[in-house]
């Protein structure tokens, strides 16, 4: 919590929303909503989620195509019990509308009669009536109304502008991979130190800066060139 109050939340009250990964036990379970949401990895859940289910990692450098297509099974069948998003969140994402994933005829539940009527074909998960019986006599608030609002607390330091491990989270976050790879390439081709830009002033560093960049780009073509005409 308190990398939220000193990092997140300033920045969210600002409208920069960060992508970022989550550890291990930020993925876990780590509570509930006012109106009896799960909220896990950043996201709320039905409160029937079953017990196994669990956010993963993403996977390694080293993974398959196998393996990839593995975790966006499980991935999928996993987001079929995340609450749906009804509209978009404010600026500083301190609110978001969300609606039961039976509402949003992504699993059957008998509290949401029409959504027992989804095709058995569509293959969805289904809560079964025995198995609402420790909830049915203090039913939460997500379970019984059109919709319900979470607020910037909730979740706070988990909570992302996109679904954590989805394709969205996954394009976002590759930018920084893109960063640092650009970052090594300086590094290594190109000499910016303070005994290698002998200028002084905020001007002549940025041109100077601004030409090692170029030079930089010219070496990654020419690199590129050289390995596909091989």
């Amino acid at each position: 919590m308190r990398a939220a109050e000193s990092v997140h939340l300033p920045l969210a009250n600002r409208g920069v929303h960060l992508t970022f990964d989550l550890s291990k036990q930020q993925r876990q379970r780590h509570g509930t909503t006012a109106d009896g949401a799960i909220m896990m990895g950043g996201d709320f859940y039905c409160p029937m989620l079953p017990r196994e289910i669990e956010v993963e990692g993403i996977p390694g450098p080293q993974a398959t195509r196998e393996d990839w297509a593995d975790y966006h099974r499980r991935r999928k069948a996993r987001e079929a019990w995340m609450m749906a998003r009804k509209g978009r969140p404010t600026a500083d994402m301190g609110k978001q509308r969300l609606v039961c994933p039976a509402a949003a005829n992504k699993l059957r539940c008998p509290l949401r009669p029409d959504s027992m009527a989804l095709p058995e074909e569509r293959n969805i998960p289904e809560i079964y009536d025995d198995q609402l019986d420790d909830i049915r006599d203090a039913l939460p608030n997500c379970c019984t109304s059109k919709s319900f609002t979470v607020h910037q607390q909730d979740g706070a330091g988990r909570r992302q502008q996109h679904h954590f491990g989805s394709p969205e989270w996954i394009r976002s976050y590759d930018r920084r991979t893109a960063s640092e790879r650009v970052i090594s390439h300086y590094k290594k081709l190109v000499r910016t130190g303070r005994e290698d830009i002998q200028v002084f002033g905020r001007t002549r560093q940025t041109l100077a800066v601004g030409f090692a960049t170029v030079a930089l780009n010219i070496r990654l073509v020419r690199n590129w060139e050289q390995k596909t005409d091989g």
